[in-house]
């Protein structure tokens, strides 16, 4: 074999190779992506038979602790739930692929949004609550997610009223990084309204952005 014919068959083996690497390495990121998607999806799907379950023990007109025994139930018959915890007659915690979750009747029927009223003196107890007055409510999914109510929003309004401060509300693309930082230089009080997801030990907020989670966000 001449030596210019293997120049051009090594030529061709190289690129060959380069083709070979590409479909790879986009299915490296995408499938990242994809189990991230599918967490989020198997959440939403274990909580729907959940929350069904619930409306139809309310309409029924069933004790608090008779609800949570029902939504219990249903949780513990659903093959996308584990690790189920009782914590009290209204409450039990429970994991769907990893993610921590709690059912609490109280907070889900009891307490309207908007009721809560925080006491200023335990806020500032011995001096070691915030300077600031002011309420920051981070919400990267408003908008894009119809699963979110307005409950955070009025939960941040009730506490400003009682500590006399402003609120300021960072949504969608407004809450980027640099925004959030800034804001929570000056902020009191910060309420996170976003999704969760949780990978081994690690858990984690998750901000939109324009482009969605790139490959380069997984290497950070």
């Amino acid at each position: 074999m001449s030596r210019t014919l293997k120049r051009i068959l090594g030529a061709a083996i190289a690129l060959v190779m380069v083709f070979a690497i590409m479909p790879v390495s986009a299915f490296a990121e995408m499938s990242a992506e994809a189990i991230e998607e599918a967490k989020l999806r198997s959440l939403d799907t274990a909580w729907a038979p959940l929350a069904l379950v619930e409306q139809e023990a309310l309409e029924a007109n069933l004790q608090p602790e008779e609800v949570t025994e029902a939504v219990y139930k249903a949780a513990k018959d659903s093959a996308l739930v584990s690790n189920l915890t009782i914590v009290d007659e209204d409450t039990f915690g429970f994991t769907v692929n990893g993610m921590h979750c709690l059912y609490d009747y109280v907070a889900r029927n009891v307490q309207p949004a908007g009721d809560y009223k925080p006491s200023v003196d335990a806020v500032n107890d011995k001096g070691n609550g915030p300077t600031s007055a002011d309420v920051l409510l981070v919400g990267p999914y408003y908008g894009y997610d119809g699963n979110f109510t307005d409950q955070y929003e009025q939960e941040a309004e009730s506490i400003a009223a009682v500590t006399g401060g402003d609120v300021v509300i960072l949504s969608g693309h407004a809450a980027t990084g640099p925004a959030i930082a800034e804001a929570m230089e000056t902020a009191g009080v910060v309420l996170w309204d976003s999704h969760g997801t949780q990978y081994g030990t690690s858990s984690y907020l998750c901000l939109t952005t324009n482009t969605g989670i790139t490959s380069e966000d997984y290497a950070n």
